[in-house]
């Protein structure tokens, strides 16, 4: 059979079984979370899955995608004759890392400010916010007591004055004394201060803006992992060899088998509501490889069958070292910290350190 016929074979088996492993748990995960449990067994369930994921990813970023960087890095210095000191693979993961921190939080300070001008301003039919609505009650709450406490104060006085009036009228000596210190020392009760206005409501921190935030590192982990399927589908792709071809395949299924499963376990939990949208993104990821082996087969097919180039390998390790940095924020940020947090959940830790061990057999072996 022909080499390239079996390049099809086989993006058409990367594709099929990772589209079925990507929605593995989309049926099982929505039960449990739909499944309401006074013991909270399915939120508990759907936590430990989340942490083995973690585990897997974490495995997969240490022992997988770093070493992949180094590999292709050391290609271009050996065929260029370079010998380059300063740790690259690390620095562009550094790079990576840092692009997303910065454009997710300016994606963040860009969503809250549309949500302050959202509030602030008057809609075009003429109606408030809500948040003008809620400062227009507190002043008028705030006038009303002030009202109150002046009219009450005014109150004691005007009876202070009429029980003066009902008594017997004293001597005109004492009269005029009285009236003497009266002009001295005027009996007028103090003003009672108003109360301090108080304070706006402080609004709850936006959910959209907590949403939007996950969304935007899921789809984030997407990319990363697909920059990296495609090179890996690349190299199955510029194989001339039937064994070698075949030997990458089989690796390329086992590590994208349990990458995609914990895939569909974050998409499941990140857009639960949203069935569509998870099998979108599934189907997204699981034709990156085949596209990567495409892409291989049609450069063979035309007739380069060296190696690929120094260049190819250096343009592989800059965005696969860019997609390592994105995929250790993503793997911290959002999955590890949020499976684990301030539980002190032995449970969890377990979950985390079989993900680990399940990928580094696997990394061992293949």
């Amino acid at each position: 059979m022909e080499l390239w016929i079996l390049k099809i074979f086989s993006l058409s088996l990367i594709s099929i079984i990772s589209f079925v492993m990507g929605l593995l748990p989309l049926k099982p995960l929505t039960m449990l979370k739909n499944k309401r449990i006074k013991d909270e067994t399915s939120k508990n369930i759907i936590d430990y899955l989340n942490c083995f994921a973690g585990g897997i990813f974490l495995g997969t970023l240490l022992l997988h995608l770093l070493p992949e960087v180094n590999e292709q890095l050391a290609i271009f210095e050996k065929a260029n004759g370079l010998t380059i000191d300063y740790p690259l693979a690390e620095f562009l993961t550094a790079i990576g890392f840092l692009l997303v921190l910065i454009l997710e939080n300016l994606a963040v300070v860009c969503q809250r400010r549309w949500v302050i001008a959202k509030n602030l301003f008057p809609s075009e039919s003429g109606e408030h916010s809500p948040l003008l609505k809620d400062c227009q009650a507190s002043y008028e709450n705030v006038k009303a007591e002030i009202r109150t406490e002046v009219n009450l104060a005014e109150g004691q006085q005007s009876d202070h004055n009429s029980s003066l009036l009902s008594n017997s009228h004293p001597p005109h000596s004492q009269t005029y004394a009285h009236h003497h210190c009266h002009d001295h020392h005027p009996s007028h009760s103090p003003p009672i201060a108003p109360p301090p206005p108080s304070p706006p409501p402080s609004s709850p921190p936006s959910p959209s803006t907590s949403s939007m935030q996950s969304g935007m590192r899921a789809v984030v982990l997407l990319l990363a992992l697909s920059l990296h399927m495609i090179f890996e589908g690349l190299a199955v792709g510029l194989q001339n060899k039937k064994g070698q071809m075949w030997s990458l395949t089989i690796a390329i299924l086992l590590h994208k088998s349990i990458i995609i499963f914990s895939l569909g376990v974050q998409f499941t939990k990140q857009f639960s509501n949203d069935t569509r949208r998870i099998v979108t993104l599934i189907a997204a990821f699981s034709i990156m490889t085949p596209v990567g082996i495409a892409v291989g087969t049609v450069i063979t097919f035309l007739g380069n069958k060296a190696k690929p180039s120094s260049s190819l390998n250096l343009v592989s390790a800059v965005l696969q070292g860019l997609s390592t940095g994105t995929f250790l924020f993503v793997s911290f940020f959002e999955i590890l910290h949020k499976a684990i947090g301030d539980n002190d959940d032995l449970m969890k830790i377990l979950c985390v350190l079989f993900g680990f061990s399940l990928s580094a057999l696997v990394n061992f072996y293949f």
